[in-house]
């Protein structure tokens, strides 16, 4: 993705039987057609911006499919699509309870955070990842 040129959001949220699914969804803002690879790279943090040591890796959740790597081919302002999953973790007692996501978004080490109360992500906690896919084209 373009330096300076992304945004990115986690959004759709939803729980099944101790199971969490979130969306987490990027917006190419530049002028240029870029291309996605393969799996978003995430982390977590907690309040104090610390590293959560969680257990991250592509592939299915109880919720999701995983579409499979692909190349993604986002035009100026398009955005594409990928699910994270999780068995529900601590309350917010815990104090190692993720406070943002961390996405990076190119091969050079790139962060973006997304802050959020709604992750029950703590230490030990395995992460499912699915793989980029072009969100649907919205009219309006």
């Amino acid at each position: 993705m373009p330096a300076g040129r992304t945004r990115a959001r986690v959004h759709g949220g939803d729980a099944a039987l101790g199971h969490r699914h979130f969306a987490i969804e990027i917006r190419n803002s530049s002028t240029a057609t870029c291309t996605l690879d393969g799996y978003p790279a995430v982390g977590f943090r907690d309040a104090r911006g610390r590293a959560v040591a969680a257990s991250v890796a592509p592939g299915r959740s109880f919720m999701d499919p995983d579409p499979g790597a692909t190349p993604v081919t986002l035009a100026p302002d398009a955005t594409a699509l990928a699910t994270i999953g999780w068995d529900a973790g601590a309350g917010s007692g815990d104090p190692t309870l993720a406070r943002e996501l961390v996405l990076r978004i190119d091969a050079g080490g790139r962060e973006l955070s997304i802050p959020s109360g709604a992750f029950d992500v703590v230490q030990g906690t395995s992460v499912t990842v699915q793989a980029w896919h072009a969100a649907p084209a919205t009219s309006g």
